[in-house]
């Protein structure tokens, strides 16, 4: 069972005690939140990845304003991604603090909050913007050093929109800002993902983080299992599941990486005629919630040599997989279906064949040996059906998995897959197999494809 820390406890108490009651119930995330601030040993860094909406900002300004009053700390550097917004958290710690009546407030000015804590020593709570300035920063009379460093947000969409800043910014840390701090500071904060390179990633990273993506459980009262799966859906429809998944699940794929520019891929609401239709099978047999699933990817190609994609997939045995392959044989007229090489093929290739004398209806059925190459790499070869605008998903509300295929090709980019599941993905990259299985096993090449695409006068496949 769950115990804070002792110190989270009276933090905890003196926040419930002075400050102005919350809306909501205080999730135990905030006292996880607080619990690792505390655990940060003198001269580390730790950091908290936390998703959109969590009040870290809110959390972390009245850690902060816990620790100077209560003379934990004697002068804490708030620092975050711009200077305005950072000035408005450390202007809300001075209106608490001034509405708190055993603190005495001795200057409350844009950026900077003097009291006398409960000891009766000056301590300070100071705003500072990520590249800023920090000359001056010692303050008193006995020109005091920040003790800790509390970091909050300190990456905003600007800084992520130049590589040259964000480089800048990962040099301010180590040459301008840490340096700042007495022998034993701390540095702890918390923020959101932004980008691979930015400089609190890079401390992630460097450092280790305690991470909390939204869940149920992340903050109950704000986040129900219902509001969460409306808003990925919205997100989802708005074709924004990158920028879901790094905000808010903490997934980070960054867009100049990505493998597939998703703006070259188009829908369709509806089946086309005329398509000569192939079937490719990555399959999975298992009954755990977590296990991959089965998918199948029927591509209809038509006279321009485009690729019409019907996705399905599902957790079912072997008999019922096959005959699900049959019933979509049966539906599209497929003339090959390819199964990923394995003891998968050998599970199905039995049930398939049953069912084809059972019928009487034919068909081809082939194993595909991806020859050792590796997921990514197969996964990789498709880019150019994308980049040559060939690639149209079929999307059929409560028919076909589209939602997901999108979901996976929006979380690929050059070194792996980042979504929960990849598997409608891989069944689609083995299409490039049943090309490679006509055409004598030669690794297709752009001109290639450009070549076979822009000829109207024959089915790429024959």
């Amino acid at each position: 069972m769950y115990k804070p820390n002792e110190l989270t406890v009276q933090f905890m108490i003196w926040r419930y005690t002075w400050l102005p009651k919350h809306l909501n119930k205080t999730p135990v995330t905030h006292y996880k939140m607080v619990d690792y601030y505390v655990g940060v040993e003198p001269d580390g860094i730790g950091m908290i990845q936390c998703h959109r909406g969590l009040g870290k900002s809110q959390i972390s300004m009245e850690f902060a304003l816990f620790c100077i009053c209560e003379g934990i700390e004697a002068y804490i550097l708030f620092v975050g991604g711009t200077q305005d917004l950072t000035n408005d958290l450390v202007a809300s710690a001075s209106e608490l603090a001034l509405d708190v009546g055993n603190i005495t407030v001795t200057r409350a000015v844009e950026g900077v909050l003097e009291i006398i804590n409960k000891d009766g020593v000056p301590a300070y709570l100071v705003a500072k913007s990520t590249g800023s300035k920090l000359r001056g920063v010692a303050k008193g009379k006995l020109r005091q050093r920040p003790t800790a460093i509390i970091l909050d947000d300190i990456v905003s969409d600007d800084l992520v929109m130049n590589r040259l800043r964000m480089d800048r910014a990962n040099r301010w840390l180590t040459s301008a800002l840490f340096p700042t701090l007495v022998p034993g500071g701390k540095v702890y904060g918390s923020g959101t993902p932004l980008h691979s390179s930015d400089p609190f990633v890079t401390l992630c990273r460097n450092f280790g983080s305690f991470n909390i993506p939204i869940s149920e459980t992340s903050f109950p009262d704000r986040f129900t299992p219902e509001y969460i799966e409306r808003k990925k859906s919205q997100y989802m429809k708005l074709g924004q599941m990158r920028d879901w998944k790094r905000e808010m699940e903490l997934i980070l794929t960054d867009d100049e990486s990505k493998l597939f520019d998703m703006n070259k891929v188009r829908f369709e609401y509806e089946i086309p005629s005329g398509l000569t239709w192939f079937m490719t099978c990555d399959l999975a047999f298992s009954e755990n919630d977590s296990a991959d699933y089965s998918a199948l990817i029927c591509n209809g190609i038509d006279s321009n040599g485009n690729w019409h994609i019907y996705p399905i997939q599902g957790k079912w045995k072997p008999s019922e997989t096959a005959g699900k392959i049959f019933e979509l044989v049966s539906k599209f007229n497929i003339l090959e279906v390819g199964i990923e090489q394995g003891s998968s093929f050998i599970a199905v290739k039995e049930h398939l064949d049953n069912l084809m004398l059972d019928y009487q209806t034919f068909f081809s059925v082939s194993e595909l040996k991806h020859g050792g190459r590796s997921k990514i790499s197969r996964i990789s070869a498709l880019e150019p059906v994308v980049s040559l605008n060939k690639l149209v998903i079929i999307d059929i509300d409560g028919e076909t998995d589209s939602e997901d295929l999108v979901e996976q090709m929006e979380l690929t980019d050059s070194n792996s897959c980042m979504a929960v599941h990849d598997d409608l993905l891989d069944s689609l990259s083995y299409q490039i197999m049943m090309e490679l299985y006509h055409d004598g096993g030669q690794l297709p090449t752009r001109e290639h494809y450009e070549s076979r695409f822009r000829s109207t006068r024959r089915n790429p496949y024959d």
